[in-house]
């Protein structure tokens, strides 16, 4: 099973997946948007679409989409945090 960290994500993207954590509604499925994670994390949204990207690039997250319209983020079940 593939860890977080032998994925070597970052920082930011660390910070990006802690508050989808914190926001995970039922199941794995958070309905958190990049806007509301970047008030959040007080940063800028690019910065936060880059985090997403790695986190979707490395098998972490899945985008959720309804009618073209992203909704919000689903954790995937196959890795896990070492520490």
């Amino acid at each position: 099973m593939p860890s977080i960290a032998t994925k070597e994500i970052g920082k930011e993207a660390y910070r990006v997946l802690f508050v989808i954590l914190e926001n995970v509604e039922y199941g794995l499925f958070s309905e958190v948007t990049p806007v509301a994670i970047a008030r959040i994390l007080e940063c800028d949204p690019s910065s936060v679409k880059r985090a997403v990207r790695t986190l979707t690039e490395k098998g972490i997250i899945r985008k959720r989409h309804a009618s073209r319209k992203l909704i919000g983020y689903e954790v995937l079940g196959n890795f896990q945090m070492d520490g």
